[in-house]
């Protein structure tokens, strides 16, 4: 009852009823250690809000397996260090955590709390992704001029292309930075991957690799990933404006 009243366990989660008996998995431990940040300091809780719309740092975030109601929960969970991911990028929801996985968050969670918020980085590029979806200012990037089509980063989403041979337009929706010197990076490890040579794209550190997520609105059955590439009449929404051979797309159709 304790936990309950303290505010780190949701009733409401629990169709069935709360069972402290039976064993708890990764989601469940991932709920309550971000009900408890939440509770020790309301900004915790306001970002957990503010990345429902933010792109999560897991496999599961596209591939499924990450219930959209959680995606603030899992986020806020990773960005301060309480829980990480696998190697292979995934977070395991459904999987059972262990006693000595359990002893060693609860010492991360005591330091966890006391930290302001606004200082922890990782956790500040996950709120300007879900209010603005792209990470680019809170890595320090500025717009060195002007465009008609681009003012402000945060008004890259009214960023639009149209395609060639009459496929159908294009939407930016997201743009993630990734520094590919730091396979640490949380975002390095679900969109590079541990087998990417960064000398394939740039061989100075320093450098970056934007991956953007476009929302494809195809006016006939053509539109593939074949003919995708160079398919821009526009070339800024096509991926020079956005660094070229550096930018990686991801199709929302």
């Amino acid at each position: 009852m304790k936990l309950i009243n303290k505010g780190f366990i949701n009733q409401s989660t629990y169709a069935a009823g709360f069972k402290p008996t039976q064993s708890m998995i990764r989601i469940e431990m991932a709920r309550w250690l971000s009900a408890g940040l939440s509770k020790a300091n309301p900004d915790y809780g306001q970002a957990i809000q503010d990345m429902a719309d933010t792109v999560v740092p897991v496999t599961e975030f596209y591939k499924g397996g990450l219930d959209k109601n959680d995606n603030g929960v899992v986020a806020q969970i990773i960005a301060t260090g309480l829980m990480n991911g696998y190697t292979d990028g995934s977070f395991g929801p459904s999987n059972k955590t262990s006693r000595a996985e359990v002893a060693a968050i609860l010492l991360r969670y005591e330091e966890a709390q006391k930290k302001d918020p606004t200082t922890i980085q990782l956790l500040n590029e996950m709120r300007k992704i879900g209010l603005t979806g792209t990470n680019v200012e809170s890595l320090g990037f500025v717009i060195q001029s002007q465009q008609d089509y681009l003012k402000e980063f945060k008004d890259f989403r009214k960023f639009s292309g149209t395609l060639n041979s009459s496929l159908g337009n294009a939407n930016l929706n997201r743009l993630i930075i990734v520094d590919q010197f730091k396979p640490e990076y949380p975002y390095y490890k679900v969109f590079i991957g541990k087998n990417f040579n960064p000398a394939y794209i740039f061989s100075e550190k320093g450098s970056f690799v934007a991956f953007r997520e476009l929302i494809v609105f195809p006016k006939n059955d053509k539109l593939h990933g074949g003919n995708y590439n160079n398919a821009f009449k526009d070339s800024n929404a096509g991926g020079s404006g956005f660094g070229g051979n550096s930018t990686v797309s991801l199709l929302v159709i």
